[in-house]
């Protein structure tokens, strides 16, 4: 096969051209064919059952030829070509022209496609990092957990005591955020009557129901709050706001013993196993905490160290991605997403996915680098660990999406952990909060 490529431009993008030996096309042609006939009813012969001849004549070779381009064949010729001249291809950017007139001479193709951007890695071997981690306490978080789980199990009987952490109230609430003008103005879900919960740090709006202690059966507050950056309504992200409640009803929990009855409603048939069980859990979570503060300082210190060329469009269509993904993931009406991209600081979102897209970059590059894979048996392993319904019909689940992710997400994380153990790692542990991958701060 006959291939040029031009040299690419500012934007990596390059034109290719390429001219396939005769007759590459024919099988496409011929299984094109087989695909129109099968639901073709033609006189004299019985559905499906056409020959191919009379499916041509049928249905006009430049619908035929049209169809098979389509069909993944021309698809198929891309990806042969990338991977023969090992070209290192985002996407095919725009189709010029495509030259196909007989199954059975050669295909003739010009095409504009868009290269993997220059990448100047940085040595992370000889990387030296401080990393900071919280200080844990994870004796206390055992029986801080235990006693969660105590709670999980308590009944909960009337009271006319103040409000403790760990109680259960009934409340009415009635809200309102500052809004652009420094006004107070009221919005639709801020308010509620008859709102029943447990006083727990991180079970409503940061703060709320801590303000809430010391309060009693028809007491009535002002409290004042902030919504998280994060927030799902964007609306009230970040937003200060103020709630007038009025508590209707005061409960305290009546927790049960910890013994080994206790422990049988969570799966295990003693207290001592429930132990180990929470043990287990609460080191797994420090450890993924300790991990993932460490994956941020040593990406962030190979893009700090190292240099991505990568144009203008490809951030743009970053950035598109990003608000495409926001829009399924709040269910955005077409409304709401033009008033999201007309607010929003564009020069601050094309900042933020500038730096995620370079980052992604460079862990590509590293997983080329070392030629990382990931096994069918680990996927495997991923897929178990969604626990999806036995019964779950298969048509429900994209399943080959699902595959690439867990592929995309594997080879990530084995990136990271390359790095991690290549470069020299010291820890310092601090008492203060460490902001990390996950953190809202």
């Amino acid at each position: 096969m006959q291939v040029t490529v031009s040299e690419k431009d500012e934007n990596n993008i390059a034109t290719i051209s390429f001219e396939t030996e005769a007759g590459v096309a024919k099988d496409a042609y011929n299984k094109t064919l087989k695909s129109l006939s099968r639901d073709l009813t033609l006189k004299g012969f019985r559905k499906g059952k056409a020959p191919a001849s009379a499916v041509e004549a049928h249905f006009g070779a430049d619908r035929v030829r049209a169809e098979t381009i389509n069909n993944q064949f021309l698809s198929g010729l891309f990806d042969s070509i990338f991977k023969e001249k090992d070209l290192n291809v985002v996407n095919i950017s725009q189709i010029n022209s495509v030259v196909f007139d007989d199954p059975e001479g050669a295909v003739k193709v010009e095409a504009k496609i868009e290269l993997f951007p220059d990448v100047s890695l940085a040595d992370y071997s000889k990387f030296k990092l401080e990393v900071d981690v919280p200080k844990m306490d994870l004796e206390g978080q055992y029986e801080d957990t235990l006693e969660r789980l105590r709670g999980q199990q308590a009944s909960f009987t009337e009271s006319d005591s103040t409000i403790e952490m760990g109680d259960e109230i009934i409340l009415d609430f009635d809200g309102s955020y500052k809004n652009d003008d420094g006004e107070f103005v009221p919005k639709d879900g801020m308010k509620s009557e008859g709102f029943q919960t447990i006083v727990e740090a991180g079970r409503f709006i940061d703060n709320f129901l801590e303000q809430t202690v010391g309060m009693k059966a028809s007491d009535e507050k002002e409290i004042d709050v902030k919504f998280p950056d994060q927030y799902h309504d964007t609306d009230l992200a970040s937003r200060d706001a103020k709630f007038k409640v009025k508590i209707q009803k005061v409960s305290k929990p009546d927790k049960p013993e910890l013994n080994d009855d206790f422990a049988k409603n969570f799966g295990v048939e003693t207290m001592t196993e429930l132990q180990e069980k929470i043990k287990e859990e609460v080191d797994r979570i420090a450890q993924e905490t300790r991990r993932g503060i460490t994956s941020e300082a040593i990406i962030t210190e190979l893009h700090d160290k190292s240099d991505v060329k990568i144009s203008e469009a490809m951030i743009s269509r970053e950035l598109e991605n990003d608000i495409a993904t926001l829009q399924y993931q709040r269910q955005w009406s077409e409304d709401q997403v033009k008033d999201f991209i007309e607010n929003m600081d564009r020069e601050e979102e094309m900042g933020k996915a500038r730096l995620k897209l370079e980052k992604s970059i460079l862990i590509t590059t590293i997983i080329r680098e070392q030629k990382l894979e990931v096994s069918e048996d680990e996927i495997r392993g991923e897929i178990a660990k969604l626990n999806l319904p036995p019964n779950m019909d298969p048509s429900q689940i994209d399943m080959e999406g699902l595959v690439n992710r867990l592929n995309l997400d594997l080879l990530t994380q084995k990136a990271v952990e390359h790095l991690i153990e290549t470069a020299d790692i010291s820890y310092n542990e601090v008492d203060h909060h460490v902001h990390g991958p996950h953190c809202n701060h």
